[in-house]
Order: C-alpha cells, then sequence, then structure tokens
C-alpha cells in the first residue's frame, strides 16, 4: 500500500497520512512532492542520490491549521556522516523544523532545530551511543506539543528537546537530509499525524503537561514552619532535565545546608513527567533519589507508585500545567517525644 489519509472528525479515529513506498522503482515518488534533490523509488524505499539539503515533503497539510502535530520515518541502512531529517511545519523550503540524526563514526547525535529564512538553529542537540550495527536502520521522530519541540530515535533513550521555538505557519511534513554531506541514504515509512491537542484519539509527545511544553531547568522552592522553618523555609534549588530518559526526568541535589541540624547533604530529588498515556499534572512524581524515607530527624518523602488497584500519587496537593506549579505536601517531621516538630511543602514551577 501507498499513500493513505484517514480523516478524523468529532468522535472519530486519528487523522494521519502514511507512506510505505511500496510500488515500482521511478522518479515517482507519489504522496511526497520533491522540493530539492534527487528522490526516487528503489527497492520500495525512498531514496535520495546525494544532493545536499535535499527535501521531499508531503502533499498534505495539517487538517486543523495547528501547530501540534508528530511526524516519523525510518531511516536505513545508516551513512556516517549524514544528517538525516524528519521535517515539520514545513512553509517553505526556507521556513520549516525538523528533528535530525546523525552518526560521526563514534557516536550518534540526535537535534532539533528550526530554518527561518533560511538560517538554520539548532535548538538542542544530545549524544547517543553508537547505532548497532553502524550501518543498521533506525526509526527518527518529531513532536511538536504546545509551544515545544522533541525528537528521538526508536533505539535510544536520549531525547532532544525545547521550548523555544516560533510558529512560522508551516503545516507540512516531510524528509530530507542535511546541508554538508553527498551520498545516497534511504527512508521508509513516513508518518505524519495529528498530535493529542486536536484530536484525544491521537497519541501525544514523551511528556506532555496537558499538551505543554515543559522547560528543561525547572525550580523547587520549600516553604517551612516550626523548627525547620530557619533551615527550610525559602530555599531554592534548580531542576535540571537529564537527557538519558524518553519517561523525562528532572534532577534536584540538595547541598549542604550549615544551618540544619540535619543537613541536607547528598540529597538527589527526582520528579518525574506523567506515565505514558496521560497528560495530566496530577500523575507527576517526586521522590528522593534513594526511592526510601531518608535518615535521622529530617524525614523526606519517600518514592510509592499507585498500587495496581488504584491510590493517590503521594503528598501532591495541588497541580497546574498553564502556569506550570505542582505543589507536594505538607510533610511532617516528628520527633520522639515531641511529636510534629515541623511541616514543610515543596513547589515546582518553571524557571523564568
Amino acid at each position: 500500500m501507498g499513500n493513505w489519509a484517514n480523516w478524523c472528525c468529532h468522535g472519530g479515529p486519528c487523522w494521519k497520512v502514511e507512506d510505505n513506498f511500496n510500488r515500482a522503482d521511478g522518479t515517482d515518488i507519489g504522496s511526497l512532492e520533491e522540493r530539492s534533490g534527487d528522490w526516487t523509488i528503489n527497492s520500495q524505499k525512498l531514496r535520495e542520490a546525494g544532493t545536499p539539503g535535499a527535501l521531499a515533503i508531503h502533499t498534505s497539510p495539517h487538517p486543523k491549521d495547528d501547530w501540534t502535530g508528530i511526524a516519523a520515518v525510518d531511516i536505513i541502512g545508516i551513512v556516517q556522516d549524514v544528517a538525516y531529517l524528519v521535517v515539520i511545519h514545513y512553509l517553505d523550503d526556507s521556513n520549516y523544523d525538523f528533528a535530525s540524526y546523525k552518526y560521526d563514526g563514534t557516536w550518534g547525535w540526535v537535534s532539533v532545530g528550526q530554518v527561518v529564512a533560511g538560517v538554520t538553529t539548532t535548538l538542542d542537540t544530545v549524544q547517543l551511543d553508537p547505532p548497532d550495527p553502524p550501518t543498521g536502520n533506525d526509526r527518527l521522530h518529531v513532536c511538536c506539543n504546545k509551544g515545544g519541540i522533541e525528537g528521538y530515535v526508536a533505539s535510544q533513550s536520549a531525547v532532544a528537546w525545547s521550548c523555544n521555538i516560533t510558529d512560522g505557519g508551516g503545516r507540512r511534513a516531510g524528509v530530507g537530509r542535511g546541508a554538508t554531506t553527498t551520498g545516497a541514504i534511504e527512508f521508509d515509512n513516513f508518518l505524519f499525524e495529528e498530535h493529542y491537542a486536536t484530536n484525544t484519539k491521537c497519541p501525544h509527545c514523551l511528556c506532555d503537561c496537558q499538551d505543554n511544553c515543559l522547560k528543561k531547568i525547572l525550580v523547587m522552592t520549600f516553604t517551612a514552619t516550626g523548627d525547620c522553618a530557619a533551615c527550610l523555609d525559602g530555599l531554592e534549588f534548580d531542576s535540571v532535565a537529564a537527557d538519558v530518559d524518553k519517561e523525562y526526568r528532572w534532577i534536584t541535589s540538595l547541598p549542604d545546608a550549615d544551618d540544619c541540624t540535619q543537613p541536607l547533604k547528598d540529597y538527589e530529588w527526582a520528579l518525574d513527567c506523567a506515565l505514558a498515556g496521560s497528560t495530566s499534572c496530577d500523575e507527576w512524581l517526586l521522590c528522593n533519589g534513594s526511592y526510601y524515607t531518608a535518615e535521622g530527624d529530617w524525614e523526606l518523602p519517600g518514592c510509592v507508585y499507585p498500587t495496581t488497584g488504584g491510590g493517590e500519587y503521594p503528598n501532591l496537593a495541588t497541580c497546574s500545567c498553564n502556569p506550570f506549579s505542582l505543589v507536594y505536601g505538607p510533610f511532617e517531621i516528628e520527633r520522639p517525644g515531641a511529636g510534629v516538630v515541623c511541616t514543610y511543602s515543596i513547589t515546582i514551577t518553571e524557571k523564568a
């Protein structure tokens, strides 16, 4: 089967267009428009002969003229030093967004970026392990939620993403290659589909908070009353995204606090995005790095997922996705013979 479109309306399935290129060899590339380069169908694959900067763009635009969307394509027989692109938000040959994959002979690299008026800006890049085997296949994804873009390959865990991107008005998707290397490359199984934001029957990105992009640096702020107020109240720490997990995790390292009788040193907090299948803020999980209750008088919360039969996420008091805010607590600190001597809460917001 070649190209097909699945139209969605109220209550309908997810709109998508796909092309598996399963047709006779030739220069007619069907559902994709050759914008630049030398594109052909070769052994049921989409092949580009070696033109730097080549683009082939699907003829179908997003059905709802919306920024959000998802595109993916198989990259076949990975060629060293070639940047493979999956393109989204294509307006014209000088304005589009992309995720790219490149193997440099030692490492793999995934990037997300934007082309505006012909000028390419890389917004984020992550280093990957080398492909195994180096000349094997992978699947390259780009996903755009409200205000953000993420890119990754199926075989590895790291994700490139950025909320620092503007809407240039393009609504088509396709494939391409970087501007600096030659040599034939091949693609297969192209997909362009709606995002959950415009149709709840469609997928969402790896981490959406009610379809919104989350910045790579969040802020953890403590508020406290009682004996620990002098130590904890008003403390702020950056929580930095780790590029090692498609589940999305922000890490906060708590340094030694000199005015604490039981210092908060060597603790690493982990904030995990909602579990797969949910975009709700009430399923974000905050744990100390050891995933158990801390030692001593300064008792920090452990990490317990809801049971199979249901249950609440521990100590999440309130949450909001836009603006992003999670409030955990109150947590109580008890001492023998004195009862509760301190109460504290933790608020997590995006860094300005």
